[in-house]
């Protein structure tokens, strides 16, 4: 038995309006003093090193990706 099933709390997946308002208040906050973008350049930082190590390897598989998707778009073709 868990916590919330031992105080009987009810259990709900879908937000309240409350917990709605807050996350868009928060997120507008983040917005607005740039919290957001530090984030994502701060991850793009180092994802770009990463990238250029492995870049030969991606293009690869990429063109691997590209491939078998033709196939699998001419066998769709040609079994319809």
């Amino acid at each position: 038995m868990t916590v919330k099933e031992e105080k009987n709390i009810p259990q709900s997946n879908t937000p309240s309006e409350e917990e709605i308002r807050i996350a868009v208040i928060q997120a507008q906050c983040n917005q607005d003093v740039g919290r957001s973008q530090k984030l994502y350049d701060l991850e793009a930082q180092y994802q770009k090193p990463l990238i250029a190590k492995n870049q030969a390897a991606l293009e690869n598989e990429l063109k691997e990706f590209k491939r078998k998707d033709e196939q699998f778009k001419q066998y769709v073709l040609d079994n319809q």
